[in-house]
C-alpha cells in the first residue's frame, strides 16, 4: 500500500488493526463499527464508565537481556523511558481530562486480569503501536505488527538509537485508543495518531483533548458535518493568538513549510518543557500546534479548544494541511472569505 494511503487511512478517529495481517486492504476490510457516528447513548455510555489509563511497566526479561549485555545506557534509557511516559500520562490526564469522575492507572497485564461482568465498568485509554515490517518470504507484501505495550527494540525506544525521542512516521507509529474494556482489541476503535513513537507530554495533551472534544460533541447530539462548520469558524482565532511551536518542529522544513510559504500569524518557537508548561498552566493569549502523521493541528491553550483539526469523516480524515504553513494559509482564506461576504 502507497505511504500516503497508508497515512490518510490511519489518521484521526477509527483504524482497523490486526496483528500479522497484511497491509494490502488491511484498513478496508471491516465495517464501520459505529464508533465515527456515535450516539448520544453509546457516548454517554463512555463518560458514565469508569476510566483506565494504561500506563507501562518493566519487562524483567528485558531488564535482565540488557544487564547481561553490560549495556547500561540502554537499560537506563529503557527505564528512564516508562518512568517519564507513566509520570507525563497521569500529569496529563490529571489537569486535563474530566469527562469520567472516577480514573485509575493500570498496566496493561493489569487490564488483561479484569474477567467477566467487570469489564462493562470500564473504558479504557491505550497506547497501541504498529510497526509495518516486511513480510517474511515475499518481496513486496508487508505486514503490520500490533503492540499493546511501548516495547523495547531498534525503532521502539532504546535499541540501537539509546534514545526514546523518535518521531512517528507512515510505517511506524503510535495511537491513543479510547475505547470500552470489552473492545480492547477490537478493530475500528476510536483512535489519534501520537506524533512520536513514545508519546510526548504535547502529544498526549493533544490526543486528549481530541478525545474530550469528540466524545462530548457526540453526546450533544451534533452532527459530524456540524463539527466541521464549528472547526472552521474556531480556526479564525489563530490570528489573534501566538501559535507555540516546539523546537523539534520548527528545525523540520516538511513540517513547518518550504520555500516562501510561511505561517501567516504570530507564532514563538518554545522547547518542548516550554510548551508542555504553557499546556499545563493553561496559559492565556496561546494555541500550540501537533503535528502527526502528515497533518497539522492547533488547540487554544487557555481552555483547550480545538482551533484546526482535518474534517471527521465515517472511513479516513483527508487533510490537504500537511504543514503548519498550510494550515495557516487555509485559516487566512477562512477570515478572508468571510470578510468579503
Amino acid at each position: 500500500m502507497k505511504q500516503l494511503q497508508f497515512a490518510i487511512t490511519i489518521y484521526l478517529v477509527i483504524i482497523a488493526t490486526t496483528i500479522n495481517a497484511q497491509v494490502a486492504g488491511l484498513y478496508d476490510s471491516y465495517p464501520i463499527d459505529g464508533y465515527t457516528e456515535l450516539s448520544v447513548k453509546k457516548a454517554t455510555e463512555f463518560a458514565e464508565r469508569k476510566l483506565i489509563v494504561a500506563t507501562l511497566d518493566y519487562d524483567e526479561d528485558i531488564v535482565k537481556k540488557l544487564d547481561k549485555n553490560k549495556d547500561p545506557e540502554k537499560l537506563s534509557t529503557y527505564k528512564s523511558t516508562i518512568k517519564e511516559f507513566n509520570a507525563d500520562i497521569k500529569e496529563m490526564v490529571d489537569s486535563l481530562w474530566t469527562l469520567n469522575k472516577s480514573v485509575k492507572y493500570m498496566s496493561y497485564e493489569d487490564i488483561q486480569d479484569i474477567k467477566g461482568d467487570d469489564k462493562s465498568q470500564y473504558v479504557v485509554i491505550i497506547m497501541v503501536r504498529l510497526h509495518e515490517k516486511p513480510t517474511p518470504g515475499t518481496s513486496n507484501d508487508k505486514t503490520v505488527e500490533t503492540s499493546y505495550d511501548i516495547t523495547f527494540d531498534k525503532a521502539g525506544f532504546g535499541g540501537d538509537q539509546k534514545t526514546n525521542q523518535i518521531r512517528s512516521t507512515n510505517s511506524h507509529f503510535t495511537l491513543m485508543r479510547v475505547c470500552l474494556l470489552e473492545n480492547l482489541k477490537f478493530p475500528n476503535q476510536m483512535t489519534i495518531p501520537m506524533g512520536h513513537v513514545v508519546p510526548q507530554p504535547a502529544d498526549i495533551a493533544f490526543g486528549l483533548t481530541y478525545m474530550d472534544w469528540y466524545i462530548r460533541s457526540k453526546m450533544a447530539d451534533v452532527s459530524d458535518k456540524d463539527m466541521v462548520t464549528q472547526i472552521n469558524e474556531s480556526c479564525k482565532e489563530l490570528a489573534t493568538l501566538t501559535l507555540l511551536i516546539s523546537e523539534e518542529d520548527a528545525k523540520d522544513d516538511d513540517i513547518m513549510g518550504k520555500g516562501n510559504k510561511t505561517y501567516p500569524f504570530k507564532s514563538q518557537i518554545v522547547t518542548k518543557e516550554e510548551l508542555e508548561a504553557h499546556i499545563l498552566a493553561k496559559t492565556p493569549g496561546y494555541a500550540y500546534v501537533n503535528y502527526g502523521h502528515n497533518s497539522a493541528c492547533a488547540v487554544k491553550v487557555e481552555n483547550r479548544t480545538l482551533l484546526r483539526v482535518p474534517k471527521p469523516s465515517e472511513v479516513t480524515l483527508i487533510s490537504t494541511e500537511t504543514t503548519i504553513a498550510k494550515m495557516g494559509i487555509s485559516v487566512q482564506k477562512l477570515i478572508e472569505k468571510g470578510a468579503e461576504e
